[in-house]
């Protein structure tokens, strides 16, 4: 049998940032979320945040496919962000193909995106870290080994993906940081006033897999998705929420960047979701072109949002403009310290918040409030008390009005822990602060997923399949989904199944456990009727 093992490098973090002040619905047509906004807002990134998918791109924009139909450029649009009664300026630099480097270099032409920044920006939206994985030729060249018979794309593709993944995790940049932590901190150099949104990336596949008509070809495939066995559907989608885990921990770790997570917003229109759902309202296109002669092409819009994609983005993202929300739990974990609240602090007064934390490999303590002085505060299980130096935190005036202090303590031990916040004397009344802290999960370790097979009595096509080896070291399988090459998909951790023809089978077991991370066994081929 062969096994690819995952190695998880980043656990997952939950993250609860700051909220913003929101206008209502005026009766000259303002649009339903605003905020009061002076400065400016620039929007980086790759081909997530241009708009690649839409197929309705800017003339100028070449290359980089930037679309009139983008979540950004939607809500630029409807004027969320304003200023004076107007909405802000809007620079609309994101590009297809966009890497971590070419943030910096500049690409197909254009300047190096971060040359947008400058002190009076005052909202930065960034989407990057796909390309850096190559999303794009990893998934081209999972399609095209399906028509060379070259196996699951999860054996043949998954060290590549793993290097991939430790360039980019890599704690190699100044101050020990990883890359996208250390662009996130240079934003910050460069923008000091501006609000930092960093948006994750969406499911491509429903959680159980999907299938569709469009791979009953001559070919032997049967309830597949796009050609894509199910086994591989749910890798594709694992390294989906690896990468999301890694920029959320990362905005985390910024302490002042707020993580939007776009995970879960394609749940139920998926590429081939559960259900009859329109085509142009799924959220993200499959294969476009083909991988079959005569014509083989894979097109650039090939698993990139559609229109109804975007317009759903532009609605989330539109939220956390104007009031931030927590990330979902990705992966099913619920251990992590997770918490927001809105606090009355009157002058003078200490307000004490008991909390629990897991020992996880770092907390984010976040407060805002609109007049005043608040002074954030930590007491870990044994009364140490972190103060504002402590706590590396600092207290900034925002552009739109908001005193904003962020601080950050690695390695908390699990525990109870006591959060203050303490109202200045010389406030002049009651104020409200909004409190989100935030803690980084433990890192998970992937489960083992081990199997047998064997033949069922002189039963020539009647085979046991078993996986009552398979373990998980620190939690429990939750899922054994077993392939089982002629179109049968079955769940169970012991099962029996007869094989209806003649032929030789190959079969694979997913193993999931109970936070999301899974592993993948394939058999050796099984000749059946012989």
């Amino acid at each position: 049998m062969s096994r690819r093992r995952h190695t998880v490098i980043l656990a997952l973090a939950i993250a609860l940032p700051v909220v913003l002040l929101a206008t209502p619905v005026s009766a000259n047509g303002d649009p339903a979320f605003s905020v009061e906004a002076p400065g400016r807002w620039v929007a980086l990134g790759d081909s997530y945040q241009a708009g690649t998918g839409t197929g309705d791109y800017y003339p100028d924009s070449g290359e980089c496919r930037r679309s009139p139909a983008s979540h950004p450029k939607l809500i630029d649009t409807d004027g969320t962000l304003r200023a004076g009664g107007q909405k802000v300026p809007f620079t609309f630099v994101a590009c297809d193909g966009a890497t971590t480097d070419a943030l910096y270099a500049g690409m197909k032409g254009e300047p190096p995106q971060v040359n947008a920044l400058t002190s009076e920006v005052s909202h930065v939206t960034l989407g990057i870290g796909g390309n850096d994985l190559g999303f794009s030729s990893l998934l081209e060249e999972c399609l095209m080994g399906y028509v060379r018979f070259q196996g699951p794309c999860d054996a043949r593709l998954d060290a590549k993906a793993q290097a991939a993944f430790d360039r980019l995790t890599r704690r190699d940049q100044p101050g020990n940081l990883n890359r996208v932590e250390w662009i996130l901190s240079d934003i910050r150099a460069r923008a000091p006033a501006a609000k930092l949104f960093l948006l994750t990336y969406p499911r491509f596949f429903s959680i159980n897999g999907g299938k569709d008509g469009t791979s009953r070809t001559w070919l032997p495939w049967k309830d597949r998705c796009n050609y894509i066995l199910v086994s591989d559907q749910l890798w594709i989608n694992n390294w989906i929420r690896r990468l999301d885990n890694y920029l959320v921990a990362a905005a985390v770790a910024d302490h002042r960047a707020t993580p939007v997570d776009i995970y879960q917003l394609s749940e139920g229109r998926e590429i081939c979701p559960d259900g009859d759902v329109p085509l142009d309202e799924r959220y993200v296109h499959g294969l476009v072109g083909s991988i079959l002669p005569p014509n083989t092409g894979v097109k650039p819009e090939s698993f990139h949002p559609k229109k109804w994609g975007y317009q759903t983005t532009a609605e989330r993202l539109k939220e956390d403009l104007c009031a931030p929300s927590a990330p979902s739990h990705m992966g099913g974990d619920t251990t992590p310290l997770r918490m927001t609240r809105d606090i009355t602090v009157s002058p003078g007064q200490t307000v004490r918040i008991p909390v629990t934390m897991a020992g996880g490999p770092g907390v984010g303590i976040s407060t805002s409030w609109k007049q005043g002085n608040v002074e954030t505060r930590l007491r870990d299980p044994d009364g140490r008390l972190w103060d504002r130096r402590g706590l590396r935190g600092r207290v900034v005036r925002t552009p739109d009005g908001i005193s904003q202090e962020d601080g950050y303590v690695p390695g908390p031990r699990a525990g109870g822990w006591t959060i203050e916040l303490h109202g200045a004397a010389a406030n002049r009344a009651p104020m409200t602060v909004r409190l989100a802290a935030t803690e980084i999960a433990k890192r998970n370790v992937p489960p083992t997923a081990r199997m047998t097979l064997r033949r069922n009595g002189d039963k020539g096509n009647e085979f046991v399949f078993d996986a009552s080896r398979s373990a998980d070291s620190d939690g429990r399988i939750k899922t054994y989904l077993w392939e089982l090459g002629d179109g049968t998909l079955l769940r169970g951790k012991r099962l029996t199944h007869t094989f209806a023809e003649r032929g030789t089978y190959t079969v694979t077991l997913t193993t999931i456990d109970d936070r999301g991370e899974l592993d993948i066994v394939t058999s050796r081929p099984i000749t059946v009727g012989r």
